[in-house]
């Protein structure tokens, strides 16, 4: 009988120790959903904050949409790491009056002339043509690299 009990016994704290350690999770990062690129909950996942990351903008009239080209690419997991991230549409007022540096003209050697500052999110809903995944940011903050 004192068996079943030590049993149990051990077996509550086994369940409380490990529901107390469950409660104390670190918040989820802002963005975590990807509502901060589109309203559909489903549609992106939260991948990483970029901080301070050199990159050249692209953007209209050369390229059609606003992007940003990293210096460092992003790899997810396993997979081919990728280094031009499209804008999401709710931030591109952010950098549209910058002079975009990434042109046909610098594509071979990128002057890298600012520095990044925001949320990678990825499009669950799609790949590219290559089969790379489609990365999209929320831009926080943009400035002229020094």
């Amino acid at each position: 009988m004192k068996a079943i009990q030590l049993l149990v016994f051990l077996a509550m704290c086994i369940l409380v120790s490990t529901s107390t350690s469950s409660c104390q999770k670190e918040p989820k990062p802002d963005c975590w959903d990807g509502t901060c690129c589109d309203q559909d909950k489903n549609r992106y996942q939260y991948i990483q904050y970029l901080e301070n990351a050199p990159a050249d903008l692209s953007g209209p009239p050369e390229f059609s949409g606003w992007g940003f080209v990293l210096k460092d690419a992003i790899r997810i997991g396993q997979r081919t790491p990728v280094a031009a991230i499209l804008l999401c549409d709710y931030c591109i007022n952010k950098v549209q009056e910058l002079p975009p540096t990434y042109t046909k003209e610098t594509y071979l050697n990128p002057p890298r002339a600012y520095r990044v500052w925001g949320k990678i999110v990825e499009d669950k809903l799609s790949t590219s043509f290559t089969g790379l995944p489609n990365l999209s940011m929320y831009v926080d903050r943009v400035e002229k690299a020094q």
